[in-house]
């Protein structure tokens, strides 16, 4: 082994009842996810952001094989989006299927966040594991409408490749659900837009759609935050210091009318949306004991 070394690669979950089942998130690539450097979603694990391209962490198939052989059969391996695991720009992009093999060896589940088809390559081995355990695919999706979300998300898949995106997994027999983020207060925080994601996602086949209502903004994300949102919505800079000053957490004014309207929708088309129950559709025998939102 040579180069950086890192204290832990398998960090646990301390509180999986509220991550979709995760006990372990793998902290295996260096660099951010683009949009990480103007905000973060609240559920978001890791809201830091990094100038660095996406890259491997140094020795990281030795420390994976090496942490997790020590860990339970029957854990599920969270890959989550900073950087989205299936990043273009990551070169090696066989090491996915390396990690997903070791998650099959050892008997776990796995869940991942991700937009990128490059996902297709390892079907195969996410419906093995899925057959055994549990696999879990989960897609960010935050506007219905591409002429809005292009000015906030310009790196992201249009709405409707999300949506065929959803569908080809659902196809294969996976567990594909949606996280609605991110939702920015006046921009993107409507009940038409909720709406609309949540009813495109169910008739592509997604099991479960959990929503967000805001944003995370940190002291070193507001300046960019607050530069994009000038350049795309002149004006909408005051109106975000008049309403939030510095606060770092950003909640939709509109939060208590979309959340009843989104319970609303989402009972009526029977998809799960809180927490408790979409982690009851991923694996029936956990017990949980806990709010909706």
């Amino acid at each position: 082994m040579s180069g950086i070394k890192y204290k832990r690669i398998l960090i646990p979950n301390k509180n999986p009842q509220r991550h979709f089942g995760v006990d372990f998130f793998a902290d295996v690539f260096t660099g951010s996810f683009p949009g990480r450097k103007y905000y973060a979603a609240p559920i978001d694990i890791d809201q830091t952001f990094s100038d660095d391209l996406p890259k491997p962490k140094t020795d990281i198939m030795f420390l994976f094989k090496q942490e997790i052989a020590q860990k339970p059969e029957g854990s599920i391996i969270g890959f989550c989006r900073n950087p989205d695991p299936y990043d273009q720009r990551i070169e090696r992009k066989e090491l996915m299927r390396e990690f997903l093999k070791l998650v099959l060896e050892h008997n776990m589940g796995v869940y991942v966040e991700t937009t990128s088809d490059l996902i297709y390559d390892d079907l195969d081995l996410l419906k093995t594991i899925q057959a055994k355990q549990v696999a879990v695919i989960a897609v960010p999706i935050g506007f219905s409408n591409d002429a809005v979300g292009n000015k906030i998300e310009s790196y992201e898949p249009s709405f409707n490749t999300k949506i065929r995106f959803i569908h080809k997994l659902a196809n294969e027999g996976l567990t594909v659900g949606v996280i609605i983020k991110p939702v920015i207060p006046f921009i993107n925080d409507t009940e038409a837009n909720l709406k609309e994601i949540l009813r495109r996602s169910h008739e592509a086949g997604a099991r479960f759609v959990f929503p967000t209502f805001g944003i995370h903004v940190h002291d070193e994300q507001r300046v960019h935050f607050h530069n994009l949102v000038d350049n795309e919505f002149p004006g909408l800079k005051n109106i975000y210091m008049d309403t939030y000053g510095m606060k770092q957490i950003l909640v939709s004014g509109n939060s208590v009318k979309l959340k009843k309207a989104f319970v609303f929708e989402a009972k009526r088309l029977k998809i799960a949306f809180g927490m408790k129950d979409t982690i009851k559709s991923i694996k029936p025998n956990t017990e949980t004991q806990m709010k909706l939102f």
